[in-house]
């Protein structure tokens, strides 16, 4: 089991949720999508890049697409990052294997989520995505 203890939630994702004889996965964390395809050689800065962190209660996702994720999800009424979860703050595990406490507001004091976010990896290494029309990016962050 994949869980925090202080989620509430931990809704696995539907290919995991133990129906139709699949496995059941109930999940806490969440990966960083900006480092999907990606070597550990194209990380220029390991320390400050949050590979896996914390999803909200409700959502069932495998990954978190900074920008987007920091930001309130349309009808949920919260961000996919659990970023309140621990005393208004989330768990984050970097990319040079260390883990930290964190601050919503250290998520969200700039647009972009700079530097945590890895949406400088995503500028550089832009994801492929199956449907153009969907976006990680935020009105208030550009690509």
């Amino acid at each position: 089991m994949i869980v925090c203890s202080g989620d509430g939630g931990r809704v696995p994702h539907s290919t995991e949720n133990g129906q139709g004889g699949k496995s059941l996965v109930p999940r806490s964390y969440i990966a960083n999508r900006a480092a999907e395809s990606l070597h550990l050689a194209q990380i220029d800065i390991r320390v400050e890049i949050v590979v896996v962190s914390e999803k909200g209660d409700p959502f069932d996702d495998s990954w978190f697409e900074p920008p987007k994720n920091l930001y309130e999800k349309l009808g949920f009424g919260q961000p996919v990052l659990a970023l309140s979860r621990h005393q208004g703050g989330v768990n984050g595990i970097f990319f040079d294997g260390h883990a930290k406490w964190m601050s919503k507001g250290a998520f969200t004091r700039e647009p972009c989520g700079l530097p945590y976010s890895g949406v400088n990896l995503m500028r550089r290494y832009p994801l492929l995505l199956p449907n153009a029309a969907r976006t990680p990016w935020h009105p208030l962050c550009a690509a």
